[in-house]
């Protein structure tokens, strides 16, 4: 027993033929190693913040050891020739430098300390 095989015109009249879309042959895009990077906000503000901290120590420290208002010979005249010198009388050099280096040494301890105070005790009360 053979079976009939069926002309196309009745496969066509059963079947509807849809047109596949062609795959298209991609290559693999691989990012261009040379194009720079766009920086974000948040660069901008960690640059602006990072700038902005030794102003806290600084600028005070700077202003303190600063050689015009620290030079041993004007502070040792007499008498002391207005806006020359600051550091009191009877104090050395060295002195003057231990203390402005104990005074940043605190504020770095107390900067690390004051946390777990202020964590038991609370912001407002600490202050």
């Amino acid at each position: 027993m053979e079976i009939p095989s069926p002309s196309s015109s009745s496969i066509s009249d059963f079947i509807p033929v849809v047109p596949t879309p062609k795959v298209l042959a991609t290559t693999p895009t691989v990012p261009d190693v040379h194009v720079p990077i766009r920086p974000r906000w948040v660069l901008y503000a960690n640059v602006l913040v990072s700038l902005l901290q030794p102003l806290q120590y600084g600028w005070s420290t700077t202003q303190l050891n600063l050689t015009t208002f620290n030079n041993q010979e004007e502070c040792d005249a007499r008498p002391v020739a207005p806006h020359t010198c600051l550091m009191f009388p009877g104090h050395t050099k060295a002195q003057w430098t231990m203390a402005v280096s104990a005074w940043i040494l605190g504020g770095m301890i107390g900067a690390l300390v004051i946390g777990r105070f202020s964590n038991k005790f609370g912001r407002k009360r600490i202050m």
